[in-house]
């Protein structure tokens, strides 16, 4: 934000990719380049929540480890 104004918004996505380590890998590489292009003042990670399932929560918490 901008004085009070959204400047940016986005998604980042990897499609058909199923082994959830490459997955990451994109991911992160892609959260890096966006990062280089923006250089934000600061970057704010919202917790992960356990819902229902275990390994999309491990994933999720891993996901946050590797970034």
């Amino acid at each position: 934000m901008q004085d009070k104004n959204l400047i940016k918004y986005g998604k980042l996505e990897v499609l058909n990719v199923k082994d959830y380590i490459e997955r990451m890998k994109q991911m992160r590489d892609k959260i890096i380049q966006l990062i280089e292009e923006t250089k934000p003042n600061f970057i704010i990670f919202e917790g992960v929540q356990y819902q229902s399932n275990q390994l999309t929560y491990s994933q999720l918490s891993q996901l946050q480890g590797v970034i």
